[in-house]
């Protein structure tokens, strides 16, 4: 079997998965990030992270169209919504994913409470947690 056939083979059998597609959907996130932070800085230098803030509300309102024309309009394929929303949106941010919950929270639970706990927990764990990293990183490496 010649070196081209196996790869088509194994692409083929690979893309035939959703993981595949989350995968596939992740690399190309990940570059699409990488872009935009990179044009972002290139535009408005790096006072505020401003691509940071770009890529978090580009990638909430992508998974929020695909969530939404699920739970509205009819159900995405599997293997687009895994090729778009796990894949594309989980590496692009993962602040998209947050933003969801978050609205489902509401809609769930026809209250705000738990909408609120959810943002202040998850951005006060944040907050610390890449505190602690910093600090770890400054007290454990020369």
């Amino acid at each position: 079997m010649s070196l081209t056939k196996w790869l088509a083979d194994f692409a083929g059998a690979w893309l035939a998965k959703p993981i595949g597609w989350i995968a596939l959907g992740g690399a190309l996130g990940a570059v699409a990030r990488a872009w935009v932070v990179k044009l972002s800085i290139l535009e408005f230098g790096t006072s505020f992270s401003m691509g940071i803030l770009v890529v978090n509300t580009l990638g909430s309102v992508v998974l929020g169209l695909l969530a939404g024309y699920t739970t509205y309009k009819t159900s995405l394929p599997l293997a687009f919504f895994a090729f778009a929303g796990a894949g594309f949106c989980g590496s692009f941010t993962t602040f998209s994913t947050y933003a969801v919950e978050s609205i489902t929270l509401i809609k769930e639970a026809n209250s705000v409470a738990p909408f609120f706990l959810n943002i202040l927990l998850n951005n006060v764990f944040a907050l610390a947690g890449a505190l602690l990293g910093f600090e770890i990183a400054r007290w454990s490496f020369p």
